[in-house]
């Protein structure tokens, strides 16, 4: 029974993440009059954690989420170099473009830890 259960857990993961519905649009990184459109997949809870372990503050944290989950609508990593597109962004990017990004991007991650809070 449990192995079913973890299967179809695996597998609803998997289709979440083919659908390709998390995306946004970011004109300021586009060409002219076609904007950057950025996707990506859900997080995990090994990359939550993974986030949270890395990160020095909140702002290194979101700056990473970008850097670790940005794809092209074709799956396509969007930055290759962790580390150094990392500070790149952190150096010389707009905060609102990351901060919109990043918002996008962690939607939803935050619910468990609210739900809990309100049953206490």
């Amino acid at each position: 029974m449990k192995d079913k259960i973890i299967t179809r857990a695996l597998q609803h993961y998997k289709d979440v993440c083919s659908e390709n519905e998390n995306q946004i649009e970011i004109p300021e990184w586009g060409e002219p009059g076609k904007p950057l459109i950025i996707c990506w997949t859900p997080l995990t809870m090994t990359q939550i954690a993974i986030l949270q372990k890395k990160s020095s503050d909140d702002y290194d944290r979101l700056v990473r989420l970008i850097v670790m989950k940005a794809e092209t609508p074709d799956g396509e990593k969007i930055f290759d170099d962790p580390v150094h597109d990392k500070i790149k962004l952190m150096k010389g990017a707009s905060s609102e473009v990351l901060g919109r990004i990043s918002k996008a991007m962690s939607a939803g991650v935050g619910d468990v830890e609210e739900e809990d809070s309100e049953g206490e």
